[in-house]
């Protein structure tokens, strides 16, 4: 009994030693699509920023917020700066929740979250920094962030990485307390 007792914790240990390794295999694939997903977030943001940025040139008139936001440059250029890594650091986590949350990975989901993001801007966002709801106090500024949204959401469906994060527990290896 005292051999096969031995040979019986050599396997428990020799199981979990290598679910160990299969672990850290499995985080290690995790947190190469959670940087693939920052990485696509960022890559995301600066395509939406710079849609934000060029966007009132194409207009007839520039809006009253573009004007705002060049003042505020030229006051605060401190204060923008933190705004604007702020809004990039925002985008890459984003990326990353949507790299770890998205069962599929495609441009149509990605749209479906862009367009999440902007209800969520307008809805939250926006009344928290002092600009109130901003579909009623600036639709100029909501109707910018729509497009430029959608653009993030579609840049990211097409450049995060594709599958979902696996899970480390693997169901053909149950463990019980018997096995503690």
């Amino acid at each position: 009994m005292g051999a096969a007792a031995t040979l019986s914790a050599r396997a428990t240990v020799e199981r979990r030693l290598l679910m160990n390794l299969h672990m850290r295999d499995v985080a290690e694939e995790n947190r190469r699509k959670l940087m693939r997903g920052a990485a696509a977030g960022t890559i995301a943001t600066a395509l939406m920023t710079a849609l934000l940025v060029t966007a009132p040139a194409f207009t007839a008139h520039v809006p009253e917020i573009a004007t705002r936001a060049a003042a505020a440059l030229r006051a605060r250029p401190l204060l923008v700066l933190i705004a604007f890594t702020l809004h990039f650091t925002y985008g890459a986590l984003a990326g990353a929740l949507y790299a770890a949350g998205s069962s599929r990975v495609t441009v149509a989901s990605g749209l479906f979250f862009g367009l999440a993001l902007w209800g969520v801007a307008v809805a939250v966002y926006a009344p928290l920094i002092g600009l109130g709801f901003v579909t009623s106090h600036e639709p100029a500024l909501a109707a910018l962030a729509l497009p430029a949204h959608l653009l993030y959401g579609a840049t990211l469906g097409a450049l995060a990485p594709k599958g979902e994060i696996v899970h480390p527990i693997d169901d053909r290896t149950p463990l019980t307390f018997a096995d503690a």
